[in-house]
């Protein structure tokens, strides 16, 4: 199953928590990159950013208009829960237990899974949302792409997947998506807004997608 998990090697800049929150001391420049490069036309932040006006913060109602545009690129089931697990670069420089990810405490997605179950008794399945995200700083020079960090996301990720299906004995799989990088994140982040049943990992792209669903 891990294998079916996309893997990006390098994705300094499409980053939805750093550039909706303006946070980190990269945001700015990482601005300008998605507002003229072609790469990014049509997408999630590009669309935010060219409305959103010269606040530096999150614009609430700008967002909820890009979720509205764009929703009708997914399909959700209304009897699948689905859970966002952050992989990658998370693993290095002890990221992971800093923010508190599933993949280091995996007790907390369990309970997640079984208030979900018990309150929701429609939910048949389970699906992930997630791929490997490394942020390859180019300045920098760190949260590069390296096996070793892969063999350790598989390693971790395996374990969880084991414990959740002894557990709850439900069909579990990949969320599949076979889009380009950009639209693979968008449409992650849509899925996991809109779905009626979701459970959202540590983080800012978690975090954001907590805010989206609470406004549409």
């Amino acid at each position: 199953m891990f294998d079916q998990i996309k893997i990006f090697k390098s994705n300094p800049h499409y980053r939805l928590g750093d550039l909706l929150f303006c946070k980190g001391a990269r945001w700015l420049h990482d601005k300008e990159v998605i507002l003229n490069n072609t790469e990014y036309e049509g997408s999630l932040l590009r669309l935010y950013l060219e409305s959103k006006g010269p606040l530096n913060k999150l614009n609430i109602n700008g967002l909820k208009k890009c979720i509205n545009s764009l929703k009708n690129r997914v399909n959700v089931n209304e009897n699948t829960l689905y859970i966002n697990m952050r992989l990658g670069d998370c693993v290095m420089h002890s990221y992971g237990k800093s923010v508190g990810l599933f993949l280091y405490f995996p007790d907390k997605l369990y309970s997640k899974i079984y208030e979900k179950l018990n309150q929701n008794k429609e939910i048949k399945k389970i699906e992930i949302v997630s791929a490997l995200h490394f942020g390859d700083n180019e300045f920098k020079k760190i949260w590069q792409f390296s096996e070793e960090a892969v063999d350790e996301n598989r390693i971790r990720f395996n374990d969880i997947i084991h414990t959740i299906k002894s557990r709850f004995n439900l069909p579990i799989s990949i969320h599949q998506n076979e889009k380009r990088q950009v639209d693979h994140i968008d449409e992650d982040f849509l899925t996991l807004s809109l779905a009626k049943h979701s459970i959202t990992d540590s983080g800012g792209f978690g975090d954001v997608i907590n805010i989206a669903r609470s406004i549409v």
